[in-house]
């Protein structure tokens, strides 16, 4: 069973105290596997190459790893199992994991073969249960028929119950008259799916995310049954490589599938990501958190979160993530598996929390979003939160592990100057990048200089900004000889970037003190500051072992 990480706040405790042991419909001993994920196929196309739509399928195959028989009744009945898919693309050197196709309908099984292959085969006798140790296989012409597709807002995949009174299959498409579409019998025929076109709602994939370049491409399917306890899902889940090739000639994809079934989410085929989970206790389903942090560069750390929701029916509508309120935070984006401007989630950054938010797309079930930025902080491992978009039982809120923006001992003070649009940059080098006491390794570079040029490093100890015209600044007080001290002297290299070593000794007495730098580059081609020298931007150094993580 895996645990829930939460926040040990007086309010959560109350709700932990008030919550169920289990999901309310859970029927011991229940265990469905997608025992086997193969081909993925194009079924049909609109448009033209490179800016046409497809409509892709795949092939399962589940086994009955539990006790007792599942139900495996066709619609209009509401008990069987429910698949879903996902398509996604890893983007070229792992930077990220993307859904590109959309949340498409969802699979009703219809029918159990009870053959072998995974077990000894219990059948029991009928097409409408899968009996123990027996497998069915949907294959991908069975899996793409819209006939069998519904909506995935009908299905709730925690408790895996469906109604089919006023559902897709009830209504028709288009809808029948109002007195037949919410009277329990179906009415969506097979000419209304095949009128549904070469696309309809299979799985939706452009040719714009196939036709690109890419680390790699993955595919997931899941399978749901109704009552099914948590604990035993972590093998509904499973995705496969493939790799998508253009055919001019047939005027279609063709997919080779890579090797293995790979069980648990698809955010687990990204490469170097670490990927959480949380569930809300007994009453809704589990969230992944996959999160990979790069760098620095150039003092600059890149940051990248992937949510997947498997099984949670409430939903996500906000995601929390706990920041130095002195940190800088750019380039933030956000994806989500449109493209809708419209609705993308909203950013604020509240000084202690960075939030993503929406009020009308949130993250729901068989879906997964991105998140990214760029901070000078550097990472810890702290709770970031998400927030249950729909009303419900359990918590309000998710608290997951992963890495976040919290540590800046070096503290951006302003913006440099220059004639061109990008200014000297200084950041702080080493291992660690900061003044740890002692810490032979601690120095900085200034990037962005004019090249094989002079630069000069200097600093001072007392606080102040002083404009000394237009957009140049110096970052601290006094003056040269008075409260500012060069510390040294390099020329740039071929791309403009100057090294320093400013190693921080053994001395105790440095705790807890603060000195600014700046650098100042020699610039012939033109220069905003006495028509001679960029300036850099302004850092704070905080040295010593004992200063908190975040500063004041």
């Amino acid at each position: 069973m895996k645990l829930l990480p939460i926040l040990a706040t007086p309010a959560l405790l109350l709700a932990i105290g008030a919550r169920p042991a289990a999901q309310a419909n859970q029927v011991a001993g229940r265990d469905v596997q997608l025992f086997s994920l193969s081909a993925l196929t194009a079924m049909g196309r609109t448009g033209t190459f490179p800016s046409g739509l497809n409509g892709l399928a795949m092939s399962t195959t589940s086994c009955n790893t539990g006790v007792g028989n599942l139900p495996w009744n066709q619609a209009m009945a509401a008990t069987h199992p429910m698949i879903s898919f996902i398509v996604a693309r890893r983007e070229v050197g792992d930077t990220r994991i993307t859904q590109i196709s959309d949340r498409s309908f969802i699979k009703h099984g219809f029918f159990a073969t009870n053959s072998g292959g995974c077990g000894s085969c219990q059948s029991p006798g009928t097409g409408s249960q899968l009996g123990p140790g027996c497998s069915d296989t949907y294959g991908t012409t069975n899996n793409g028929d819209n006939f069998w597709l519904g909506p995935a807002d009908e299905f709730n995949p925690w408790l895996g119950t469906w109604n089919p009174v006023c559902s897709h299959f009830d209504k028709g498409e288009p809808p029948v008259a109002p007195a037949q579409q919410c009277d329990g019998l179906r009415s969506l025929t097979t000419s209304q799916a095949t009128a549904l076109g070469p696309v309809g709602h299979r799985i939706n994939v452009t040719d714009a995310a196939l036709n690109t370049a890419a680390a790699g491409w993955v595919y997931q399917s899941q399978y749901n049954v109704i009552g099914e306890p948590e604990i035993e899902r972590d093998n509904n889940t499973a995705w496969r490589p493939f790799t998508p090739t253009w055919s001019a000639g047939q005027n279609k994809w063709n997919f080779t599938t890579g090797s293995g079934t790979n069980y648990n989410s698809i955010l687990t085929a990204w490469p170097g990501a670490i990927v959480a989970d949380v569930l809300n206790g007994g009453d809704d389903g589990r969230v992944h958190v996959a999160y990979k942090v790069t760098g620095p560069v150039n003092g600059v750390y890149h940051y990248e979160y992937a949510i997947h929701n498997r099984d949670n029916h409430r939903g996500i509508d906000a995601f929390r993530l706990p920041v130095c309120a002195n940190a800088r935070i750019l380039a933030v984006g956000f994806q989500d598996i449109d493209l809708n401007a419209g609705n993308d989630w909203t950013f604020a950054n509240n000084g202690t929390e960075l939030v993503w938010s929406t009020s009308n797309n949130p993250l729901n079930w068989n879906s997964f979003y991105n998140f990214w930025f760029d901070s000078d902080a550097a990472p810890q491992i702290a709770p970031a939160l998400l927030d249950q978009d729909k009303a419900g039982t359990g918590l309000a809120q998710l608290s997951v592990n992963v890495r976040a923006p919290l540590t800046v001992y070096n503290e951006y003070l302003g913006a440099g100057c220059s004639l061109d649009a990008t200014p000297p940059v200084l950041f702080a080098t080493g291992s660690p990048a900061n003044a740890a006491i002692p810490n032979a390794s601690f120095g900085f570079q200034s990037t962005g200089n004019a090249i094989v040029s002079p630069v000069t490093l200097f600093y001072g100890g007392l606080p102040g900004t002083l404009n000394l015209g237009g957009s140049c600044n110096l970052y601290m007080g006094g003056w040269l000889g008075t409260g500012i001290t060069i510390w040294g002297s390099a020329v740039s290299d071929a791309v403009g970037t100057a090294s320093f070593a400013v190693p921080v000794p053994n001395d105790a007495g440095l705790e807890g003190l603060e000195f600014r730098f700046q650098s100042l580059g020699f610039n012939l081609g033109g220069a905003p500051l006495f028509d001679l020298f960029d300036l850099s931007n302004g850092l704070n150094v905080r040295v010593g072992n004992a200063i908190p993580a975040c500063a004041p």
